[in-house]
């Protein structure tokens, strides 16, 4: 199930979280950060929402992937905030998950959205990943 909205930002996700506990979910892909960077949040508060949310999906018993999101500007600056947090909260992450889509014009439908064979290289990407945690999350 997808609970994501068009804008979206951490803080959003973060008013919206008790409607994802209640769905008891076992595994949840947390894809957040790139509104808040178009928005120009800044990425401590960026951070420590993602640190809410997962710490309160791990609470709730479920397996978190943080999917990493460029930020927007030439030099990746969320990277390393994203791997630091990864670290922290002991979940496994997907660093920027539009690495090798973005700026292919052929996998744009925009400057900043994947178009359908971009979004399908990025499936593709994270099922691969998915399937290698199968036997550490249980089916």
């Amino acid at each position: 199930m997808n609970l994501r909205r068009s804008g979206d930002t951490t803080a959003d996700a973060l008013a919206r979280l008790d409607a994802l506990t209640k769905l008891k979910p076992r595994v949840v892909l947390v894809c957040l950060g790139g509104n808040d960077g178009l928005q120009g949040r800044s990425p401590q508060s960026m951070i420590a929402n993602l640190r809410t949310i997962i710490t309160r999906l791990q609470q709730e018993g479920a397996f978190v992937v943080l999917i990493g999101v460029r930020s927007p500007s030439l030099r990746d600056r969320n990277a390393k905030l994203f791997r630091q947090l990864a670290q922290q909260t002991r979940v496994f992450d997907v660093p920027d998950i539009l690495q090798g889509v973005l700026g292919h014009p052929s996998l744009m439908a925009d400057p900043l959205h994947p178009n359908d064979e971009g979004y399908r290289r990025i499936a593709e990407r994270l099922e691969q990943v998915l399937r290698a945690l199968l036997p550490k999350i249980g089916r």
